[in-house]
């Protein structure tokens, strides 16, 4: 059973409260049996990410190069490793772009000084959440200085406004429609008067019905044309077609052009708020390199169409040049331009704390009002102990201003999908692992509909979606390592067991190769994608369950599609940095 499937029809069933809404009988069935396995297995302390150790060994790295990559060229538990040199970037295989995305993982990972990681040294500037204006600060790390970090982030497409993606990993601009009092979605009924929607159900034959806060079905307006008579934030008529589509597991209206009506989110900014089990809430940290924001600074005015990301040594030496004005060296210049985002919940109450990567970090503070709502306590924060549980890696390299686009999970996050790969002792035929949901995970196990949300932020509260509560989300990867889990014939199936093999065999290989007692072993690269003649390459639907939890399947460079400055989401909504 594909639990991702695009949904044909949709049952309606009762919630607690007797009100009836959405839900795909598949996914019920799946929930059901779900709970059924889960109650009846043994339940280890935490699950695992297994690699197959039999995939054949297509992408490694031999134990002399990689102890080169330490420091002191001796392989050491949680040891410093040293950044690719990225301006001298030559693949000859898209392994290289996989050993690249490797090394500076384990880059941004090593210790630096006596406390903290690379990725919390002068090397790197923390980036803000946005100003009223629309802006960002890039704020320097400090010796003892702690890292604030949010609770969402908006997942936004190349013209920097939100998206959502289809079964397909299609991508769709999200349109925001006209809002009432409350801040939820308004539609006019036949007399012409402004409805809020309380929610929104799907009948049998996928036609949308609006319900009123008393769970009365609201007959809506019509235009001339039989379409449903929304308004978007500016007044403007939608003009839809009065179907629903499933995208990220909720049911959209579909514009006539092929954008989607978010008919659940009513204010005009916000994003998913992801838990995992134990109602840890995951906290968010986005940072660049220096490189990269002296690179800014120095093309501040200039609009980031007109400019690429350096993949040289003479793109970089302009940089340090530059950055020599402000009394500042750029650290590790070799690793060009690099972006970060990051992934976080509670160390608290984790049954194996010493398998994260772990930091000190100020967090905002929420009060538990009710099931449906927490309330954002203002102007307060808390000092916790925070685990790393994914992180994108991401960065220019010689050839490659759109840059190379990895990520990295925990491997107690969540199961994935089905996948194929090849053996090593294959007869031309490609191995299949089942999914396998046993064991107590980080994001799954709650019984729930999986990459489904359950709430959002709005005017910085959390509040649950639709009808639900607040509570774990439960994920499931629906690209185990990157490519398409249903490819359509058998020419794609080889190259997805093909790039699987590849992915498989790079974490084997480091893992393999990293000392016991490595921290870094509990981590795996899930994806690594990059442009190649202007056409993804790659893995191409890789999707970071604690980043992407509700885009899968997706690709990075759907969103960030340029070779120019572009690019980055960020980049022209950094301000400058001043001199001191």
């Amino acid at each position: 059973m594909d639990f991702n499937r695009p949904i044909a029809k949709l049952v309606r069933k009762p919630d607690a409260r007797g009100a009836r809404s959405y839900c795909s009988p598949y996914r019920l069935l799946l929930a059901g049996a779900i709970a059924v396995l889960l109650s009846s297995l043994p339940r280890p302390a935490t699950a695992q990410t297994t690699l197959p150790p039999d995939a054949k060994p297509t992408c490694t790295v031999t134990s002399e190069e990689f102890k080169s990559w330490f420091a002191d060229k001796t392989v050491t538990a949680n040891g410093t490793v040293g950044p690719a040199n990225s301006a001298t970037f030559q693949p000859s295989s898209e392994c290289s772009f996989y050993i690249w995305s490797q090394r500076m993982f384990l880059w941004l990972t090593s210790p630096a000084g006596p406390t903290g990681f690379v990725f919390e040294s002068p090397s790197f500037f923390d980036v803000s959440q946005p100003g009223t204006d629309g802006l960002r600060t890039l704020v320097p790390n400090e010796p003892g200085k702690t890292k604030a970090l949010a609770i969402s982030i908006a997942e936004e497409g190349p013209l920097d406004k939100p998206v959502a993606f289809d079964r397909k990993g299609k991508m769709h601009k999200l349109v925001r429609p006209e809002v009432g009092p409350s801040g939820k979605p308004v539609i006019r009924d036949k007399a012409g008067n402004k409805i809020e929607i309380e929610r929104v159900d799907v009948e049998l034959d996928n036609k949308v019905v609006f319900l009123d806060k008393a769970g009365k079905a609201i007959a809506p307006q019509k235009t001339w044309l039989g379409n449903l008579k929304l308004r978007d934030t500016s007044g403007n008529t939608i003009k839809v077609r009065p179907r629903a589509v499933m995208l990220n597991g909720r049911p959209h209206l579909q514009t006539t052009t092929g954008d989607a009506v978010e008919l659940g989110l009513g204010q005009a900014s916000g994003g998913n708020v992801l838990m995992a089990r134990g109602d840890r809430l995951v906290y968010y940290a986005m940072q660049v390199n220096d490189m990269l924001a002296y690179f800014r600074t120095m093309n501040a005015g200039t609009s980031p169409s007109s400019l690429q990301f350096p993949t040289t040594k003479d793109d970089g030496d302009r940089v340090v040049k530059f950055a020599a004005s402000f009394g500042r060296p750029v650290l590790d210049a070799d690793a060009l331009t690099m972006e970060v985002k990051s992934a976080w919940i509670e160390v608290a109450g984790l049954a194996d704390p010493g398998k994260y990567i772990t930091i000190n970090a100020s967090v905002p503070e929420f009060n538990k009002t009710s099931a449906t709502t927490w309330e954002r306590v203002a102007n307060k924060t808390k000092e916790v102990r925070l685990a790393l549980v994914g992180m994108h890696v991401v960065g220019s390299v010689a050839g490659h201003p759109e840059m190379i686009w990895a990520t990295f999970e925990h491997v107690n996050n969540a199961p994935s999908e089905k996948y194929t790969y090849w053996p090593v002792d294959t007869k031309n035929e490609a191995k299949e692992m089942p999914r396998n949901f046993a064991g107590t995970w980080l994001f799954f196990g709650s019984g729930g509909i999986p990459n489904t949300s359950r709430m959002r932020l709005r005017g910085g509260n959390i509040v649950a979606v639709g009808s639900g509560t607040i509570g774990a989300v439960d994920v499931v990867r629906d690209s185990a390592w990157g490519s398409d889990a249903n490819p359509a014939d058998n020419k794609a199936k080889k190259v997805v067991a093909d790039k699987n093999t590849d992915v498989i065999a790079i974490n084997n290989s480091i893992i393999g190769l990293l000392a016991d007692g490595d921290v870094r072993k509990n981590y795996i690269m899930t994806g690594s994608t990059w442009l190649k003649d202007g056409v993804d390459a790659g893995t191409t639907t890789a999707a970071n369950a604690t980043m992407e939890t509700f885009q899968q399947p997706s690709n990075c460079l759907s969103c960030h599609a340029s070779n120019t400055a572009n690019v980055s989401r960020i980049f022209d909504k950094l301000r400058p940095l001043t001199k001191p």
